[in-house]
């Protein structure tokens, strides 16, 4: 059983449970209080599917959307939210710039005669970061490029699993600053595919 009807049959034995509020004595007010749980998550459902419609008529519309969904791996979500936090993106000069708007790169930590360097500094739009690293991880399975990045970087081990996926989301994130500046389409690179 797949998880669209596991969670559909879960749902109808949560369903058989419920009762209108009228109809429930004082010990089976939870019947009712689950009656008014699944209307309320029936109606997010519905608003959700106009949300997710209407979204999905303005992508058809917007030349940004449709290269940065030339990207392997990566969906109309993730597309949405790169261009709508980078919709200008001939205002970024170099791809540093771009990092420290995503919040990708390190902190510093500097005294007279230390320099150290920390995690990244989560600045920048949070929602944007989390889809681009969550992108990151799906791309794994889908596309080449992100493979050869993420064994590069994990040396081929178990270690540094979370550190290799940041940094393939901040590389995705330039590569989409790039993509968006320059109006191309994904180009998978050579250097990646020689290396699957």
């Amino acid at each position: 059983m797949n998880r669209k009807h596991a969670r559909r049959w879960l749902l109808a034995g949560i369903a058989a449970l419920a009762r209108p509020l009228a109809e429930c004595t004082p010990r089976e007010l939870w019947r009712g209080r689950l009656q008014l749980a699944l209307t309320e998550l029936a109606h997010v459902k519905e608003l959700l599917d106009v949300a997710q419609k209407k979204l999905d008529e303005l992508a058809k519309h917007d030349a940004g959307m449709k290269l940065l969904e030339t990207i392997p791996g990566v969906g109309p979500r993730t597309a949405e939210a790169v261009v709508a936090f980078l919709p200008e993106p001939q205002r970024f000069r170099t791809s540093k710039q771009v990092s420290a708007y995503g919040g990708f790169v390190p902190r510093q930590y500097q005294s007279t005669d230390t320099d150290h360097r920390g995690r990244i500094t989560k600045r920048g739009p949070k929602t944007l970061r989390k889809l681009l690293v969550e992108c990151a991880w799906v791309m794994l399975r889908y596309n080449a490029w992100a493979r050869a990045i993420y064994q590069r970087l994990t040396h081929g081990g178990k270690t540094r699993k979370k550190q290799a996926i940041v940094a393939l989301a901040r590389k995705l994130l330039v590569r989409c600053w790039a993509m968006l500046r320059d109006g191309t389409a994904w180009r998978a690179d050579p250097i990646a595919q020689g290396a699957t």
